[in-house]
């Protein structure tokens, strides 16, 4: 039986290749997945894995990457099946959206306990470089402190404390997600 995968250090990676994001999803500790050489075929690998859900969800990963739907980072010029790179927040948005079962302990801390069946718990995001984090895991990432507060403007996200004009705002975390997803959505679907 294969060892499990180090959660603690996973789920703090920013990205990885495609196959070892994979393999997290059904608990399979990445580094424990071997290859072996394809006869014929130059550099090209095959991977060696018992569970077969591994090849099922690493073709779907890889039709989604075709498509545009789920995009990866090539690092290198010969293309091998599941070796390209990944944000893994991206990834873990593509996992819910196959409606695929995500290993709590891999979703980031802040997504842990009610947040991470996708509606918000009743908890509380405090000022706007909690924001930022809320926002990236859920697939929104800005590029300044600024460029989210004019999200924030612009979305007509108030603050609980309203009344609070000097110090760090408080946000509902059930209030702003639904605006943080269609935003994250739309933003799918600019044009490259």
């Amino acid at each position: 039986m294969a060892s499990e995968p180090k959660w603690d250090k996973w789920r703090r990676m920013d990205c990885a290749p495609l196959y070892q994001l994979v393999a997290l999803l059904i608990r399979l500790d990445p580094e424990s997945i071997g290859f072996e050489d394809v006869e014929h075929s130059w550099g090209e690998k095959r991977f060696r894995v018992e569970d077969e859900r591994f090849l099922d969800y690493l073709e779907m990963a890889e039709s989604s990457v075709r498509a545009g739907a789920l995009s990866c980072r090539v690092t290198s010029i010969f293309h091998r099946a599941g070796m390209d790179e990944v944000l893994m927040s991206e990834f873990l948005n593509w996992a819910r959206s196959k409606e695929l079962p995500i290993p709590p302990e891999l979703e980031p801390p802040e997504r842990t306990g009610p947040t991470s069946t996708g509606a918000a718990a009743s908890s509380q995001i405090k000022g706007i470089k909690e924001f930022m984090r809320f926002c990236e895991v859920r697939g929104l990432v800005f590029g300044s402190e600024r460029a989210a507060r004019a999200f924030i403007e612009k979305a007509e996200i108030k603050p609980i404390d309203d009344h609070a004009k000097k110090g760090r705002r408080v946000y509902d975390a059930a209030a702003v997600e639904p605006k943080v997803l269609a935003e994250s959505e739309r933003r799918k679907n600019w044009p490259k």
